[in-house]
C-alpha cells in the first residue's frame, strides 16, 4: 500500500500494517529504546547521507551492541499464551517479513526514536535531538 507520509514524500507500507484487526490487537506502551543505540543510528545515518557508508557498495556498518531483550508485560504473557495454546488453524498469523529499509525509511524511524527518547530524558535535562541534528 503506498501512503503520503508528508506533502510530496510516499511510502510503501505491507498490507498487514493497514489491517484494522491485526492493529486492534497491539499495545502501545512507553517507548524503550537505548540511547547509545539511537546515536549509533544517528552516525550511520550521517555516514550514508554524506556517501562515507553505503549500504549498496559494501562498506561496512558499525558492530551493534548487545542489547537486553524487552521483557514482555503482563498482557503481552497473556496473549502469548492464550495464542500457543490454540491449534494451528485458528493461531493468527505472523505479518510478514519487512521490506528492506531504505535511508529515507531509516532517517525517519530515528527521528521518531529521538522524538521519544527526548520525551524520556526531558526528566533527567538531556534534550537527545541535540546529537541527531
Amino acid at each position: 500500500m503506498l501512503v503520503e507520509e508528508r506533502q510530496g514524500s510516499f511510502r510503501t507500507l505491507p498490507p498487514w500494517m493497514c489491517d484494522a484487526a491485526y492493529c486492534a490487537r497491539m499495545e502501545s506502551g512507553p517507548p524503550v529504546v537505548a540511547l547509545e543505540a539511537l546515536r549509533s543510528l544517528a552516525q550511520t545515518l550521517d555516514l550514508m547521507r554524506h556517501g562515507q557508508l553505503a549500504s549498496s557498495c559494501g562498506g561496512s556498518i558499525p558492530e551493534e551492541d548487545t542489547h537486553a531483550l524487552p521483557t514482555p508485560t503482563l498482557s503481552q504473557q497473556k496473549q502469548a499464551d492464550a495464542e500457543s495454546a490454540l491449534p494451528g488453524p485458528e493461531r493468527q498469523p505472523e505479518p510478514p517479513p519487512a521490506a528492506p529499509a531504505t535511508p529515507a525509511i531509516l532517517e525517519a524511524l530515528a527521528d521518531l526514536l529521538l522524538m521519544a527518547a527526548g520525551k524520556i530524558a526531558e526528566g533527567a535535562g538531556h534534550d537527545a535531538r541535540k546529537d541527531h541534528r
